[in-house]
């Protein structure tokens, strides 16, 4: 692993246009918040399945364990150069992005971001909109309700307890917006995960 002052020097070859953009070993920092969670959390899932099948050969997790420091390498590496050609627009929805994810298991509303970055509300939802293609509102949703499938898929947690987990206090609601979402209610979308999880035992 590269200390501060070399990491940035390798990664500076990224601007370099007569640059092959390409590492001799795997880089990234101390703290860093990977931007493809969901890559990430499948590599790990795996890794985990086969440590726990014993296996003859231990190439397999060997195998795994170096893909999934190859995958946070490069979007390590890939926010890094993403990031000298974002507008300040495109950094402000970054901001806006993240402080989402965050916060996504609170009760939060288009209304309380536009308050937390000093943007009038119907301003940021058109904005939003033109910059992601999202609806905001909608934006906030989908992030829920991923969060809210992690949950089903790795608890045993009620499914009250899951809405409240990812910011809704009206469990009612919460089964209205996962179905709406994934043509499923969250009790189905829970047995037809388990169902897969116990096919790949």
């Amino acid at each position: 692993m590269l200390d501060e002052a070399a990491l940035r020097e390798e990664l500076g070859r990224l601007t370099s246009p007569d640059s092959f953009k390409s590492f001799s070993e795997i880089v990234f920092p101390v703290y860093f918040k990977p931007s493809g969670i969901e890559r990430v959390h499948i590599l790990f899932q795996r890794l985990q399945h086969i440590v726990s099948s014993n296996y003859y050969t231990q190439q397999g997790s060997n195998y795994i364990s170096s893909s999934l420091l190859i995958e946070l390498s490069e979007q390590m590496i890939s926010n890094y150069y993403q990031s000298a050609k974002l507008s300040q627009g495109d950094r402000g929805i970054s901001e806006i992005v993240e402080w989402i994810r965050i916060h996504v298991g609170e009760d939060i509303s288009v209304a309380d971001v536009a308050v937390k970055f000093a943007y009038n509300k119907d301003y940021l939802s058109r904005f939003f909109k033109k910059k992601t293609g999202y609806n905001l509102q909608e934006y906030i949703h989908l992030l829920k309700i991923s969060k809210a499938k992690d949950l089903l898929s790795r608890s045993t947690k009620s499914i009250k307890i899951v809405a409240e987990l990812v910011g809704f206090n009206d469990e009612k609601y919460f089964m209205r917006l996962f179905k709406k979402y994934e043509n499923m209610t969250p009790t189905e979308y829970r047995q037809a995960y388990y169902k897969i999880h116990m096919n790949n035992q």
